[in-house]
């Protein structure tokens, strides 16, 4: 009986101390991610959700169009294109920390946006932004989806 109970808290740790971070590596990420607009609004935290609702609903639309089906194409030389629905793109560059946990995309104005890699798949990857000064996302974790 103590053996059970031993072996359900090591499988408990292990499946709730990966939840919180996914360590990947440059190639897991190479190719085209699309946002889940969808997931990441139900992922809103509580003061953003109270700001989301108490917009009027021409503003809600303008945020879901400024994120709803955005891809992102990660290249292998560390470069990446990010679109928006309307066809508008943008060029930059993305990096992986070392220790796998971290994802910056860095835009050719040298502004630089930090995740943290909270959950990767096969087909799926969530990043929490990371905040930096008083500025907070209102969409702070994305929901992407592999193409």
């Amino acid at each position: 009986m103590q053996s059970i109970f031993n072996y359900s808290i090591v499988l408990s740790l292990f499946f709730f101390g990966f939840s919180s971070t996914a360590q990947v590596s440059s190639s897991q990420l190479v190719g085209k991610w699309v946002f889940d607009y969808s997931a990441s609004l139900s992922k809103m935290e509580p003061k953003a959700q109270f700001l989301y609702q108490s917009m009027d609903a021409a503003r809600q639309r303008k945020l879901e169009q400024a994120y709803s089906g955005r891809q992102f194409v990660f290249t292998t030389d560390g470069s990446m294109t990010q679109q928006l629905l309307d066809g508008r793109t943008s060029a930059g560059s993305w990096r992986l920390s070392s220790d796998g946990l971290h994802l910056e995309f860095l835009d050719l104005q040298n502004r630089i946006q930090s995740f943290l890699i909270k959950e990767r798949t096969p087909v799926t990857l969530v990043l929490e932004a990371e905040e930096k000064g008083i500025a907070k996302m209102l969409l702070s974790e994305w929901h992407l989806t592999k193409q």
